[in-house]
């Protein structure tokens, strides 16, 4: 699968009305490029991202994982990432 799909999922979403999700727990030190490639063509992904002692930190969308992507690059970790946004949001 590659970004393109992701981003035309968002009009496909649109015109149904109805997606099916897929849910993924990812630890902090985990980059957005993993999160990516761990993504399925055909689901809406909602991601958990989780400290190493398993505490949820925060909750993200593929939306945002792509937007973040975008402003960033893929090699980010999700803790660096968390860090910088607290500096400037999105």
């Amino acid at each position: 699968m590659n970004v393109k799909n992701l981003v035309y999922r968002g009009s496909r979403f649109k015109k149904k009305g109805i997606y099916p999700v897929r849910e993924l727990a990812v630890m902090e030190t985990k980059s957005l490029g993993d999160v990516i490639k761990s993504m399925d063509f055909d689901r809406f992904h909602i991601i958990y991202v989780l400290d190493e002692n398993m505490k949820l930190i925060d909750v993200v969308t593929e939306k945002e994982v792509l937007d973040y992507a975008i402003k960033y690059n893929t090699q980010i970790s999700f803790k660096d990432l968390f860090e910088d946004c607290k500096k400037t949001p999105l």
